[in-house]
C-alpha cells in the first residue's frame, strides 16, 4: 500500500475519571484523548487491526452537504492516513478480517429500508469486489474470529431482516433475527450478539431470546473482557458500561456527534470517530484515541 503524508494533529487532552496512584507501583497514565486526524467529512466506519485505523467518511452520502465518499487508513505508529479507495460504493461500515481482507457494507436506496450491499476490498490494487446483496438497510457491521461477517440494519418493516449473517467462506446471506426496528449498530461479547436502536441497548441471551441489557440508545458499540464501550450520538459522549453490575460512565463529553467507537485490546487505546457538527457542515470530523483506560 502506498502511503501518503499528511499533517497530523496531536493534542493530548488530560481528563479525570478515577484516575489514582500506588505508592508501591509505578504511576499509571492518567485518561486522556489525543486527536489523531482533523477536517475529516462525515467520518462513519471504524475499524482497528494491527495497529492501523480503517475509517470512512461519506459526506457525499450521508448529509446535503455533499463532499467526500472515501476508505482510508491511517497508521498509528507512523502517523501517515492513507487513501485506500475513493467513491466506493459501500462506505458506512468496515471491518478487516484476519487474512487482511477488507469489507463494506451500506443501505441503498432509503434509510430506514430494506435494501443494502456488501463488497470486498483490495487494498493492494484498490480494488472493490461485490459480495451480496441484502434485504436490510445496513449500518453496521461486525467480523468473529472465524472471519464471519453479521450485518445490522434499519428498517420500519416488521418483517425486515434485521441482522444478515455472511459465514466465511460462502458470504451467503443468512437470516439471524427479524424485525428490530430502527436497529443502529452491533456487536459481540464472546458468543453473545449486542445490538442498539435508538432507546435501549439488547442482547440475545441463551435459548435466543431477547434480553433488556441498557436503557441507552447508541450509535456504536465495542467491547473489552470488562467493559461495552459505546458512543452516543445525540448524547455527545463516549462512554463505557461494566458487563458485571452494568454500572455506566462517561469517559468523555461535550463531542461532536461521536459515531462509532473501537476498543483496541492489544494496545489498551479506545479510537472514536465525531463526524463533525451542521455549522462546519460535517467537514470538520475528527479521529481520536483514548488512552489510560483502566
Amino acid at each position: 500500500m502506498r502511503r501518503l503524508s499528511a499533517l497530523v494533529l496531536l493534542l493530548s487532552i488530560p481528563l479525570c475519571f478515577g484516575c489514582t496512584t500506588s505508592s508501591t507501583t509505578s504511576p499509571k497514565e492518567d485518561l486522556a484523548i489525543t486527536t489523531l486526524l482533523t477536517g475529516l467529512e462525515y467520518p462513519t466506519g471504524l475499524w482497528v487491526k494491527d495497529g492501523m485505523v480503517y475509517f470512512t467518511e461519506t459526506n457525499g452520502k450521508n448529509t446535503a452537504y455533499g463532499g467526500k465518499v472515501a476508505l482510508s487508513v491511517f497508521d498509528t505508529r507512523s502517523h501517515v492516513k492513507a487513501l485506500i479507495k475513493d467513491n466506493p460504493v459501500n462506505s458506512d461500515a468496515v471491518v478487516m478480517d484476519s487474512d487482511g481482507d477488507v469489507f463494506l457494507a451500506s443501505w441503498h436506496g432509503a434509510n430506514p429500508g430494506d435494501f443494502g450491499k456488501v463488497s470486498y476490498v483490495d487494498t493492494t490494487m484498490k480494488t472493490e469486489t461485490h459480495i451480496a446483496d441484502i434485504a436490510i438497510a445496513a449500518l453496521d457491521m461486525y467480523v468473529d474470529a472465524g472471519d464471519n461477517l453479521t450485518v445490522i440494519g434499519s428498517s420500519d418493516n416488521l418483517a425486515a431482516q434485521s441482522v444478515i449473517s455472511l459465514p466465511n467462506p460462502t458470504r451467503t446471506p443468512g437470516t439471524i433475527h427479524e424485525a428490530l426496528g430502527r436497529a443502529t449498530c452491533l456487536s459481540f461479547s464472546g458468543s453473545t450478539l449486542y445490538y442498539s436502536d435508538d432507546a435501549r441497548i439488547r442482547r440475545f441471551a441463551p435459548g435466543n431470546i431477547f434480553e433488556l441489557f441498557a436503557s441507552k440508545g447508541v450509535r456504536s458499540m465495542s467491547f473489552s473482557s470488562k467493559y461495552l464501550f459505546y458512543a452516543d450520538y445525540a448524547g455527545g459522549t463516549i462512554g463505557r458500561i461494566a458487563l458485571s453490575g452494568r454500572s455506566d460512565g462517561t469517559l468523555a463529553s461535550g463531542l461532536n456527534a461521536p459515531i462509532a467507537v473501537r476498543w483496541d485490546g492489544a494496545s489498551g487505546k479506545l479510537y472514536f470517530l465525531e463526524a463533525g457538527t451542521s455549522a462546519g457542515e460535517f467537514k470538520d470530523g475528527t479521529l481520536k484515541v483514548m488512552t489510560g483506560i483502566r
